[in-house]
């Protein structure tokens, strides 16, 4: 069901609201690891979109790190890694169910299921189908 993979995608917006610690973070990451092999059966196009993700959050830390006292200060090695976290439970969900949302079935799930208006349907279709394009423009 479409559905369910956008809602799943939306999921890790209010998930990373609730990272207050690495060990939240981590646990955080649990849905999405498990969600992983349901959207795709190639592990290209999962590779494909979680690169740019890790990337960003290891940039993260990395900035962090040199922002705060230094590299050899603990406190600042934890807000770095749960700062890198909360970006992954933010975004991982999303960027993988990208890989499982077929822009038409969600249409039609949006329109049928949740009785929407013609208006915020077409709209979610047309996001969907550009973020499709966004990632074929990366290979």
């Amino acid at each position: 069901n479409p559905l369910v993979a956008f809602l799943i995608a939306i999921a890790g917006i209010f998930g990373s609201l609730f990272v207050r610690s690495p060990l939240v973070g981590a646990v955080g990451l649990i849905p999405a690891a498990v969600m992983a092999p349901m959207c795709s059966r190639h592990v290209k196009p999962l590779v494909v979109r979680t690169v740019p993700v890790l990337i960003a959050a290891v940039m993260l830390v990395w900035t962090t790190l040199l922002l705060h006292s230094g590299f050899t200060d603990p406190s600042a090695w934890s807000e770095a890694t749960r700062q890198g976290l909360r970006i992954l439970v933010f975004v991982l969900p999303g960027a993988l169910a990208s890989a499982a949302i077929d822009p038409t079935r969600l249409g039609d799930a949006l329109a049928q299921q949740t009785h929407l208006s013609q208006r915020p349907v077409v709209a979610s279709m047309a996001g969907v189908v550009r973020m499709g394009h966004l990632g074929d423009q990366w290979h």
